[in-house]
């Protein structure tokens, strides 16, 4: 791997921990804002005014769902650890979009968008983390030219000489740059921009 590709992948990764770091941080400071609220009604319990069982199940809600919500990042973050583990593996590529969906929805959310991952049958074997490294820069590549309210799709098909990924919704035509298609060649993929969807075909096997 040459110098600047290992940088390349040190960024993805970094981009990626940094999106996790944040949305923890979010869901601790929801915790945290209703852990003061709960203290702030002890506190009025103990001057002798009564509470209202409606605001503690409120604020008992809402940590519990705020620790839903840490619980669904956390087995996110641990699954995207792991794709380092072995270089090459059998891939549920329905699984791989839902992932990549969730671990990329601050940047979708920050552009007024949406990403879905629709439900498919689609497997092959290929290196995790790098078939992740494409699908996450063409996502960032979709959100360049999405705008608020875009709604994309994120699917995978079987096709006669692969894997098919498509990336539909945008309103233009994407411009993936050389780096993106680099990065599909190194796990043995094409990519190309047809209209308003990016597409990426990817071999059954990875050599």
């Amino acid at each position: 791997m040459s110098e600047s590709s290992r940088r390349e992948d040190l960024k993805f990764f970094g981009r990626v921990s940094a999106t996790i770091s944040h949305d923890l941080k979010n869901v601790l400071a929801v915790i945290n804002e209703s852990a003061g609220l709960l203290d702030d009604l002890c506190m009025l319990a103990d001057k002798g005014r009564p509470i209202e069982p409606e605001r503690l199940v409120s604020v008992a809600k809402s940590i519990l769902g705020q620790v839903r919500r840490g619980d669904s990042i956390i087995k996110n973050m641990n699954t995207f650890a792991h794709s380092v583990d072995e270089d090459v593996r059998s891939m549920d590529m329905g699984e791989m979009l839902t992932l990549m969906s969730e671990l990329c929805r601050r940047p979708v959310n920050a552009k007024g968008a949406t990403l879905e991952a629709l439900p498919g049958e689609a497997h092959l074997r290929a290196d995790p983390y790098g078939v992740e490294r494409v699908l996450h820069g063409m996502i960032l590549c979709a959100l360049e030219s999405a705008q608020q309210g875009t709604a994309l799709k994120f699917s995978a098909t079987t096709v006669a000489d692969g894997v098919q990924v498509l990336l539909q919704g945008l309103e233009q035509e994407p411009a993936p740059d050389q780096q993106l298609r680099e990065t599909a060649q190194a796990v043995g993929a094409t990519l190309h921009a047809h209209g308003n969807a990016l597409e990426l075909t990817l071999p059954l096997r990875q050599a």
